[in-house]
């Protein structure tokens, strides 16, 4: 893709995944509120309905997700309704994937290490309701990837 001299100027690539849903594909991106997250569920339980999941793992990633996603408003993105939170989840004959990210830094980290009486039980949930829980914090935000068992039927 270099042309005949090279380049003049730095050189950008830019990579877009649109939001929307796929057979085996869920993705949505949604400002940084608590007000999204009744929006976010009925729009991640259709599509599961459609992929034909049993309702225990509906309930488990939807559970899940709904946590992770709280915990990304409040704590990566502090409420700030102009930052953006994204979840998507895929679909493959063996497993279901869910991934939230937040594009801030974390405060007042929910971690099992600083539990409040009444809060901060969400990661414990995340990691009960999963098979694998993949946390990972960077720069650019954190992201939590959880992986649930095989859905128990195909698309409809």
């Amino acid at each position: 893709m270099e042309p005949p001299g090279g380049y003049a100027d730095d050189v950008a690539l830019v990579a877009v995944r649109l939001a929307g849903a796929t057979p085996t594909s869920f993705v949505a991106a949604l400002p940084a509120t608590f007000e999204q997250t009744p929006i976010l569920r009925a729009a991640l339980r259709a599509w599961m309905d459609d992929l034909g999941c049993d309702e225990d793992l509906r309930a488990d990633v939807l559970l899940g997700v709904d946590e992770a996603l709280i915990n990304a408003i409040e704590h990566g993105s502090r409420l700030d309704a102009q930052r953006t939170v994204t979840v998507e989840v895929f679909a493959t004959p063996s497993a279901l994937t869910a991934t939230v990210s937040d594009s801030g830094r974390w405060q007042n980290d929910s971690a099992a290490s600083r539990r409040e009486v009444s809060r901060g039980r969400g990661l414990t949930l995340i990691h009960a309701l999963s098979s694998h829980v993949e946390t990972s914090r960077d720069i650019i935000g954190t992201r939590v990837t959880m992986t649930y068992r095989a859905p128990a039927a195909g698309p409809r």
